[in-house]
């Protein structure tokens, strides 16, 4: 997979994380009962608050370097940047929208259920594209040419450990003899 996709195909996974838990709140909040609401915002302003969350947790997101191209990336990683990028969103979002006359209304818990959403389809979504790109390179699909600076011992460790874990996602093709000067 190209940077460019792959980063196109995390941008999407996460515009969807977005907007289904910020949907599934609304519909908690205002369509089942369970969850005391005031009148529903107008659609126009649904959507504006679905425009305006996925460009703050894109940039959020971007901040905690979830774009960057990353091979063999542990998913194990990814999910705890995740809960840490979307803990301190949440928090943002907490601060932002208090209300110092009334600061721990019963409908707080609102988002408190979108950071737990929001954690579950992100991590949802980018558990299943780095999955798709392990499996690729386990093929043999997406890897890199690379030569080796070096011939010494330590050129030989490095080649052993890149021949040894094939989700590296190198492949060496040679080493670069340097003579020293």
């Amino acid at each position: 997979m190209s940077r460019i996709t792959e980063k196109t195909v995390l941008i999407i996974s996460d515009l969807i994380a977005v907007n289904l838990a910020y949907a599934l709140v609304y519909t908690l909040k205002f369509h089942t009962g369970l969850i005391k609401a005031d009148i529903p915002p107008t659609l126009s302003g649904v959507v504006m608050g679905g425009i305006l969350l996925s460009v703050c947790w894109l940039l959020i997101f971007l901040f905690f370097g979830l774009y960057r191209s990353k091979f063999a990336v542990s998913r194990t990683d990814e999910i705890l940047t995740i809960f840490k990028a979307v803990t301190l969103g949440t928090v943002i979002l907490f601060i932002l929208t208090i209300d110092f006359e009334n600061p721990l209304p019963s409908s707080r818990i609102n988002i408190f259920n979108y950071w737990m959403l929001l954690i579950f389809f992100s991590s949802i979504g980018r558990i299943t594209i780095r999955t798709y790109q392990r499996n690729r390179l386990k093929r043999g699909h997406g890897r890199r040419n690379t030569i080796i600076v070096g011939t010494g011992k330590k050129a030989q460790e490095v080649y052993n450990q890149i021949r040894s874990n094939q989700l590296t996602g190198f492949d060496v093709r040679g080493f670069l003899k340097v003579s020293p000067e």
